[in-house]
């Protein structure tokens, strides 16, 4: 018996070393054309019903027609979210005729500043970078931003530590999480379009700055006030 369960753990032994040699399966590298949901741009600011839509999306990315979720609102606005690929995203009409916006949600550190930058192939042309503390709880919370108003594009990044006195550095290779396309404008009109609230309006603290081309230049502002 003794020689029986020696040869058990000399089994489990080599079939666990053979598995660790085994290289490990490859992550699939997200696209471009996923992260920011090139195929279905176009669209934007276009007069598209919602079944329409859908079958854009089912066109585009393959995603099974069940798959695709579309919510029509009493006042005849629409809003279709589906996820693929661990994205989620989301596209809203408010008047029900016109695609408005697409919003991507990324997994968490899933996505970098500098594969951002890659695929909309420019840099920003504003940025925010706004920390504060995270009322009524301890520790700060953060926000980066991203502003491509040529492209209609809000990138953004967010944050939260209980433990943190300052927000992390600033490079390409911080994470950004959310992916705002809404329609080529100016700074003040895309902000609009992507807040709810004029630029105008906004504190000092919350309003964007034109981005220096260095990461060395880029720095969060503290911010004490409350609503961002």
């Amino acid at each position: 018996m003794r020689k029986y369960l020696s040869l058990i753990a000399l089994a489990v032994a080599l079939s666990i070393a053979l598995s660790a040699c085994q290289p490990l399966p490859k992550v699939k590298e997200l696209t471009c054309v996923e992260l920011l949901a090139t195929p279905l741009q176009s669209y934007i600011g276009q007069a598209v019903a919602a079944d329409t839509f859908a079958e854009a999306v089912e066109k585009a990315y393959g995603v099974p027609r069940q798959g695709i979720n579309i919510n029509m609102h009493e006042d005849g606005g629409w809003f279709l979210n589906w996820t693929q690929n661990g994205l989620g995203y989301g596209v809203s009409s408010e008047n029900g005729t016109t695609l408005d916006r697409i919003g991507i949600d990324y997994k968490p550190g899933a996505v970098t500043t500098r594969r951002i930058l890659d695929c909309v192939g420019s840099q920003p042309e504003w940025y925010r970078a706004v920390y504060g503390p995270h009322a009524p709880t301890t520790g700060i919370r953060w926000a980066f931003d991203l502003y491509f108003p040529a492209q209609g594009i809000v990138a953004t990044g967010t944050g939260y530590d209980q433990h943190r006195e300052s927000p992390p550095p600033l490079s390409a290779d911080f994470p950004l999480e959310h992916m705002f396309i809404g329609e080529p404008s100016s700074l003040s009109t895309l902000y609009k379009q992507r807040w709810g609230n004029s630029l105008e309006e906004a504190r000092p603290a919350l309003q964007p700055v034109p981005w220096p081309g260095d990461w060395g230049a880029v720095h969060f502002i503290e911010d004490h006030g409350m609503g961002w």
